[in-house]
């Protein structure tokens, strides 16, 4: 990560503001639509459960 994808990562904190998305989340899910994953090893189940990649994606969370 370099600080131009600064701006994609507050574009996802904007997109989900009414779940008060941290900036972890928001880099697990820009990082998650970098790689081309639905993978996320979180324990934000809550919060992973209503993110998206793109409008239909959703994420897949593994349970340690």
């Amino acid at each position: 990560m370099s600080v131009e994808h600064l701006e994609d990562i507050e574009r996802v904190i904007h997109q989900y503001a009414d779940r008060e998305t941290d900036f972890a989340d928001a880099t697990l899910v820009w990082l998650a639509g970098l790689l081309n994953t639905t993978d996320v090893l979180t324990i934000d189940r809550a919060d992973f459960e209503v993110y998206r990649l793109g409008r239909a994606k959703s994420f897949t969370v593994i349970s340690v």
